[in-house]
């Protein structure tokens, strides 16, 4: 093809005029009109839970005395609670009480010792002083 011949075939589609058609049978528009929803306002739950979803526990305070790799938890009578022993993870901890064990961890600013009962897993929050 010569340069010439392309040059006019730009020509004359820069001066082609588009033309654009506005018929009922051709309009499409998006209805702006509110639609009835399905979704119900929340109910309060009843017991209370903190931001993670865990159930509050008892207001019992358990103080963490130092022991070799890690710590026991007593209560306010000094009885040992549990122990949870240090891991690798800064916060998480190995725990175990007289019946259970599992990990103790700080998820924000609340302390969780998460272990197995049965098959299902639960968490409990713990109120732990260092």
């Amino acid at each position: 093809m010569n340069p010439a011949s392309e040059n006019n075939s730009g020509k004359e589609n820069r001066n082609k005029v588009i033309q654009q058609t506005s018929t009922l049978e051709h309009q499409s528009f998006k209805s702006m009109e509110p639609v009835t929803s399905n979704i119900k306002q929340a109910t309060p739950v009843k017991n209370a839970e903190n931001k993670a979803g865990i159930p509050k526990a008892k207001v019992v305070f358990l103080y963490a005395q130092p022991i070799p790799n890690g710590y026991q938890l007593m209560d306010d009578t000094s009885k040992v609670i549990m122990q949870i022993r240090n891991s690798s993870i800064k916060n998480v901890f190995i725990g175990q009480d007289n019946t259970k064990s599992g990990i103790v961890f700080k998820n924000d600013s609340v302390w969780i010792f998460e272990y197995y009962s049965g098959a299902e897993l639960v968490q409990e929050q713990l109120n732990i002083k260092f």
